[in-house]
């Protein structure tokens, strides 16, 4: 078997291990709800307090009753205006997070991987452990490049803390930084073999990766790894490990 054909059985492979995780998660909260709703006992206490203003009605005086349907009028609209009030805050909060993190490297938690992974165009997650150095120098690194490239998501997920995903995406070493398009895992980086095995790497050999993976856009010759020599041809520097 060819590498081609090696490389598309492992990407439709990681797409039915992505999707049975999708189908997992939510049967998982289908349960959840479905045991809530079993808890929760029905509530008459609207109906009861409609059938006492009803009967308070019957022995008011016109006066009163005017006084009455005004407080109840009064009533509703403060309700409807707090209704209101919250509806723009979930909204605000919605386009938020919609929006969030683009330009930034943020943790999230494990509930939450599926939500922008599938949602960004491009993301890249890095599962970590707190107190691996190694991942420490993968944090540094994509900060930096966060910044520049805001076409990505960049996220990082505690590994100890998001077991569900480190099975389903057969994670074994830490640093590993996974690659998605459009919620469909394209590439994996393990450890530093990739980036010049050294923890003393520069930036641009990360970045170098993410760009040759098809998740980031080169800004310039040097993140396509193009080098300009002294008589004005190019060559492939993507082995190089110059700086910014």
């Amino acid at each position: 078997m060819d590498s081609d054909a090696n490389a598309k059985l492992a990407n439709s492979m990681m797409d039915v291990v992505m999707g049975q995780a999708y189908r997992d998660k939510l049967a998982e909260a289908k349960e959840i709800e479905r045991a809530a709703n079993e808890q929760t006992k029905p509530a008459y206490t609207k109906q009861i307090q409609a059938k006492d203003d009803d009967d308070e009605e019957d022995f008011m005086d016109e006066d009163e009753k005017e006084i009455f349907e005004k407080m109840k009028k009064e009533r509703m609209k403060e309700l409807e205006d707090k209704l209101g009030d919250r509806d723009d805050e979930e909204e605000d909060r919605k386009l938020k997070k919609e929006n969030l993190w683009y330009g930034e490297y943020t943790e999230i938690v494990e509930q939450e991987f599926l939500t922008y992974v599938t949602k960004a165009d491009f993301s890249v997650c890095h599962f970590f452990h707190k107190d691996f150095e190694r991942c420490k120098i993968i944090d540094k690194h994509l900060q930096i490049i966060a910044r520049d490239h805001k076409e990505c998501k960049f996220l990082k997920l505690d590994a100890e803390k998001s077991p569900f995903f480190v099975n389903k995406l057969a994670i074994k070493m830490l640093p590993t930084i996974c690659l998605f398009k459009k919620g469909v895992l394209v590439d994996q980086i393990v450890g530093f073999e990739e980036l010049g095995g050294k923890d003393d790497f520069k930036t641009i050999n990360l970045t170098r990766k993410l760009v040759n993976s098809g998740i980031l856009k080169p800004l310039n010759k040097a993140e396509k790894g193009i080098r300009i020599n002294r008589g004005g041809k190019t060559s492939d520097d993507s082995e190089s490990d110059d700086d910014f």
